[in-house]
């Protein structure tokens, strides 16, 4: 299926694709440089490849959360550019770019041009640029992980892949799709479940397709399964090839799976009770409820919207066509072999445009406003995300029950196993927030496809389910009317949240290709701390060493002072469970030369004051005050967060 079938299509999808493109330059424009954090996760995503670009590698000289492939691909960005947050920043938006293409495509392939567009332009407008929590890098221009942005690139080109593959599967499809999967495979377990659940799916569905009749591919069925197997295994083992240099086997191959292996010993910056509040574990019987409530009432209310649709349609008498007319185009499409030719079939007089009724126009006004209204003053928008994973589980119910009475003798067609498709992998990203959904936090990626499967289905499916009903083309184009002003409210309500919060980041961190933009201190003093810590330890040599503590990487980038020791932080995973003595000893073998110790809130870790307790930074802060003492400080006591403030230590 061609993503411009005609040249009225192409001139359709070009437009639609330069609109999306204007949009996301606008978002792009309004936060310019104000997407990072300065001390939360993004340090690590900038000075993880600026040590790897310098011969560092990565999982022996510096801790690594997730696959290879993403910071090794930045690593190559700062070795062919130098070392700049902007140089990430570009390369972002041209995957972003990529990605919007993408996404279009693939909608457009499940929906018609309109559909594909809303939902591409909610997707730009909600997820794509916004700030909507105190903490930045959820945005796919500083992510927190690139991991996770690179792999949502990867899963749109493998459903794409996927539709080529059901239509002709060939060694070359196969090998092609089994390579993007293995690219997922060294980036993040999220996209790596969504991609093989995607996979396993079109290899199901093309077998359902032709229930019946003698399966037909283009090779052989080992070729293709070798050159699936191939694809698959190629990145893991290329990667697995490139640390041998450096490693014994078994470490390669650890280091080469550390995406999918990281699923099975927790590495990640967390601990077991902040995972719980993330997946709304910590109360499940209150979360669920919220959910299904939210679920009902935003089926409800599209209930409602649609039921007001089809009334406004009863209404009308008139139609464009007469019923014998409407009654041989049923027929036609029923059976689309027939030998009765359209040309037999009585013509409309399209010299007589069907007009409303002024009562019909009022009814259809007071539709749209309604929505409108309810949008604007009823709706928490924030927290529609909690709606979103039961609305996409309901979805993907309908679409499989529809699956169930497919006769099984043609292949099902590419729009339906795009729908299909596009809810899967939704469901498989938004899994990883459980009972807690969100289009914030971690929202902006793990909940972006719900959110655009929602918008598409909206737009491009429920007003057509009204055609078939009396007054329908009426009833369709009041539904779509309602549905689209719905969407567009409650997106500029997310967007203008974000923008609120955008204005008041007017504190400049960093200089030149580092340059970005954070709160003030009366509203967040990080930012402020972390550029008086970078510029003080920007001024000592290049050959000494400096950690952050307890979190601090950017610090490090900015100063471009290396740190002795793999950890990127020192509390949570890195130093409970009776870790910390251990830390304590790696870091004596390579001591730094400086110390930073920065305030840092880690109550949501069970952390009320950093060295309150062994295994929450007792043993580090022993050992540095045994051999090391204050050079300069800014504000108050670093560990008391009411405070607020910063310590430069050096050695003894």
């Amino acid at each position: 299926m061609r993503l411009f079938p005609t040249a009225r299509h192409f001139r359709l999808d070009l437009g639609a694709i330069t609109g999306l493109f204007l949009l996301a330059g606008c978002f792009a424009s309004l936060s310019w440089r104000k997407w990072p954090d300065p001390l939360v996760d993004f340090g690590r995503e900038v000075y993880t490849p600026w040590r790897i670009a310098n011969g560092a590698v990565l999982y022996r000289d510096i801790d690594g959360l997730f696959g290879p492939l993403s910071q090794y691909f930045n690593a190559m960005l700062f070795k062919l550019f130098g070392p700049g947050l902007m140089v990430l920043a570009w390369a972002n938006l041209l995957i972003f770019a990529g990605i919007v293409v993408a996404l279009y495509a693939l909608c457009r392939r499940a929906w018609d041009w309109p559909a594909a567009t809303a939902a591409t332009a909610a997707f730009v407008a909600v997820f794509g640029f916004t700030q909507l929590v105190i903490i930045s890098n959820y945005n796919f221009v500083t992510p927190y992980a690139h991991e996770i942005t690179h792999g949502f690139l990867v899963l749109l080109l493998l459903a794409l892949a996927l539709l080529k593959w059901v239509e002709r599967p060939t060694g070359r499809r196969s090998f092609a799709a089994g390579l993007l999967l293995g690219i997922t495979v060294v980036l993040k377990p999220e996209p790596l479940l969504a991609a093989g659940v995607a996979t396993a799916a079109a290899g199901v569905l093309f077998i359902l397709g032709r229930k019946g009749s003698p399966l037909r591919f283009e090779h052989s069925v080992p070729r293709i399964i070798a050159g699936w197997l191939l694809g698959t295994a190629l990145p893991t083992l290329f990667f697995t090839a490139f640390f041998l240099r450096v490693m014994a086997i078994g470490e390669a191959f650890r280091a080469a799976g550390n995406a999918w292996l990281a699923v099975f010993h927790s590495n990640g910056l967390s601990n077991s009770r902040l995972q719980m509040e993330f997946l709304g574990l910590d109360k499940p019987a209150e979360n669920l409820l919220r959910l299904a409530g939210s679920t009902a009432m935003a089926l409800l209310t599209l209930g409602i919207l649609a039921a007001a649709a089809w009334g406004i349609g009863r209404l009308a008498q008139g139609s464009r066509q007469s019923p014998a007319l409407t009654h041989n185009t049923k027929i036609i499409r029923k059976s689309p072999h027939s030998k009765t030719h359209r040309s037999a079939l009585p013509k409309p007089d399209r010299t007589k445009r069907f007009r409303l009724s002024p009562l019909e126009w009022v009814g259809g006004a007071l539709v749209v406003f309604a929505a409108a209204w309810f949008a604007w003053t009823r709706v928490e928008w924030m927290q529609i995300g909690q709606c979103l994973p039961g609305l996409a589980v309901t979805y993907l119910a309908f679409r499989l029950v529809l699956l169930s009475r497919h006769d099984g003798k043609t292949p099902i067609d590419q729009r339906s196993f795009a729908r299909l498709l596009i809810a899967l992998m939704a469901i498989m990203m938004i899994l990883r927030m459980g009972l807690n959904g969100r289009i914030y936090h971690y929202g902006f990626c793990q909940a972006a496809l719900a959110g655009v499967l929602v918008v598409g289905a909206l737009i491009g499916e429920a007003p057509e389910w009204l055609a078939f009903t009396r007054g329908g083309d009426v009833a369709r184009r009041v539904l779509f009317a309602a549905a689209l002003i719905l969407l567009s409210v409650g997106t500029a309500k997310v967007a203008a949240t974000s923008q609120e919060i955008y204005r008041m980041k007017t504190f400049a961190v960093g200089s030149g290709r580092d340059l970005f933009y954070s709160f003030p201190r009366q509203i967040n003093s990080s930012g402020e701390l972390v550029q008086w810590a970078s510029s003080q330890l920007r001024q000592l040599p290049d050959d000494q060493t400096a950690i952050a503590l307890p979190e601090g990487i950017m610090i490090n980038y900015l100063a471009r002072k290396k740190s002795p020791a793999p950890p990127l932080y020192f509390f949570a995973n890195t130093t409970e469970s009776g870790k910390e003595p251990s830390v304590v000893r790696q870091i004596e073998q390579h001591p730094p030369d400086w110390i930073a110790v920065v305030s840092r809130d880690l109550r949501e870790y069970g952390i009320q004051r950093y060295g309150e307790a062994s295994g929450k930074g007792w043993d580090i802060l022993q050992w540095i005050n045994r051999d090391y003492k204050t050079a300069s400080s800014i504000g108050g006591d670093p560990f008391n967060l009411a405070q607020g403030g910063a310590v430069i230590l050096r050695r003894r």
